[in-house]
């Protein structure tokens, strides 16, 4: 008598072969802290964020400024080769976090700070909440100066510290996720996401913001070089902007 297996079970014989028992065969699980074959690196839940140079897919984040050392008193941080250089405060003196503040006073960071501002639950004028700041996405190459004035607003200095050149990348991805969501403008993290922007000019500090790419404004984008300022603008650029 003659026995048939059913064909998928035939093509899956001859799909996926089996392995032994201790055949080395290991599948990377990004994010368990353990660098497994694939993976440059793992820190685990902190890939990605400003406390390391490991980004959220177990690789070396770009070489340059990235934030990396956990601390937003020391600026700016330099990752290369996955390894973390920590920046100094700008006496060039020891810094510690102060509610995510830090001040340069005198011979030391003054940290004699207030809780951080509770992120509010609504802000004026279609603003949206991040983080204890209202954020707005501005109109092609203007200043957040003029956002902000739009609406009837003065600049939050949220602009540089949270997304801008003291923030991280990370961060200006998280302003605009919300303020995409919130229906005001779309841009995608297409090109690479810290830029030093010097060579645009004397006000190229814009921070987190749009770029053009393929004739669109799709390119999410941080400079991360030089200081992020209120009245910095970059032709055919879109700003996030923080606003009180």
């Amino acid at each position: 008598m003659r026995y048939f297996l059913p064909v998928s079970l035939l093509a899956i014989g001859m799909l996926v072969p089996s392995l032994p028992v201790g055949s080395g065969v290991v599948f990377a699980a990004c994010g368990d802290e353990v660098v497994d074959p694939g993976e440059a690196c793992d820190d685990g839940a902190a890939n990605g964020s400003g406390q390391t140079c490991c980004d959220t897919n177990c690789e070396f984040k770009p070489d340059g400024n990235a934030s990396c050392d956990g601390n937003v008193c020391t600026r700016p941080d330099t990752c290369l080769a996955g390894v973390c250089t920590p920046g100094a405060c700008a006496d060039g003196t020891a810094c510690t976090v102060c509610g995510g503040q830090c001040v340069d006073a005198g011979g030391a960071c003054d940290c004699d700070f207030a809780d951080p501002t509770p992120t509010p639950e609504t802000c004026p004028e279609q603003g949206v909440p991040v983080d204890g700041a209202c954020w707005y996405y501005g109109s092609v190459s203007a200043s957040c100066d003029a956002v902000c004035g739009s609406v009837g607003l003065s600049y939050d200095d949220a602009t540089r510290t949270f997304a801008g050149s003291d923030g991280t990348y990370e961060n200006c991805i998280a302003v605009k996720d919300a303020v995409t969501a919130a229906g005001q403008g779309t841009c995608d993290p297409l090109t690479p996401g810290d830029q030093n922007c010097s060579g645009f000019g004397a006000a190229s500090g814009i921070g987190c913001h749009c770029a053009p790419e393929f004739g669109f404004l799709v390119a999410l984008a941080r400079c991360a070089i030089p200081v992020t300022t209120s009245d910095a603008a970059i032709a055919n650029r879109a700003r996030y902007c923080a606003c009180f």
